[in-house]
């Protein structure tokens, strides 16, 4: 059973993050969907934006701090799809996008409201907890 059977997800709505919305009544969540390949690059590059194109920078500013933002105002959770990219991911694009965040907004607020998905590399789903979980929370220094 895939994680989506697990979260009991509903219908996907066509939106700039996929959002699949089901009844809460009957114990379903809302979740919000990024798939990285589809939505962001089929190459993820290096850490920053000045290095290069599809850095984790980049994916952080303008998909995952808003979904995460989103989800955190409306008790949402993110489900990050890793799926589908060409050659894999640099562990400096997973340190700046997921590391990045946790460092924003604490370590366990992003344990609570992502999750990762992967049927090709189920071992990334313990690298990026890795890398949030070694994040210097950063927020008010």
């Amino acid at each position: 059973m895939g994680c989506q059977s697990r979260l009991q997800i509903g219908e996907s709505l066509s939106t700039r993050h996929r959002v699949s919305v089901a009844d809460r009544s009957r114990g379903r969540r809302t979740v919000i969907t990024i798939n990285i390949a589809n939505e962001f690059t089929r190459l993820p590059g290096p850490r920053y934006r000045d290095q290069g194109p599809g850095s984790g920078e980049q994916f952080l500013k303008e998909h995952l701090r808003p979904a995460f933002q989103k989800a955190m105002e409306t008790g949402e959770r993110v489900i990050i799809q890793l799926d589908g990219v060409k050659y894999g991911y640099p562990t400096s694009f997973l340190e700046e996008a997921f590391g990045g965040l946790a460092r924003e907004f604490g370590i366990d607020a992003v344990r609570r409201t992502l999750f990762f998905e992967s049927h090709v590399e189920p071992m990334l789903n313990e690298e990026i907890h890795y890398y949030i979980d070694h994040a210097e929370d950063t927020r008010g220094a």
